[in-house]
């Protein structure tokens, strides 16, 4: 079989407090559960600004949503502490580096939240 790597950026927000559950056994680890919808609204057009620089990434969209990651930081110290998660078969992510949200917010007519210091997620690689 021919070897293979693929790896990026892929940004990740969730409602999951940071390593994500979901990942492991398939199910959100936060009390507000997964971010699916069953009836999202329609949003006719709507201008993205979204700033792709590893653990620290932000995405907004035009005053419906704005997201800002960060670095997890030791408790004790202040200082970055650079996680990262390896898991064979991962479902979301093979390889990936662990972050936090400074900010997550989303704000529509369907639901609306707030949420600060959740699970995110940046830099990938997947390989057979």
């Amino acid at each position: 079989m021919t070897s293979w790597t693929i790896s990026g950026t892929y940004l990740e927000f969730c409602s999951c407090d940071p390593g994500c559950g979901c990942n492991f056994k398939g199910s959100p680890n936060s009390a507000e559960g997964n971010s699916t919808f069953a009836e999202p609204g329609a949003v006719d057009r709507a201008a993205v600004d979204l700033n792709v620089d590893g653990k620290n990434s932000s995405i907004s969209i035009n005053e419906i949503a704005e997201a800002f990651m960060a670095p997890l930081r030791s408790p004790v110290s202040g200082a970055e502490n650079n996680v990262r998660i390896v898991k064979e078969g991962g479902f979301i992510w093979a390889d990936g580096e662990i972050a936090t949200n400074e900010r997550m917010k989303v704000e529509t007519p369907e639901i609306s939240f707030d949420l600060t210091g959740r699970h995110s997620f940046a830099p990938f690689e997947y390989a057979n």
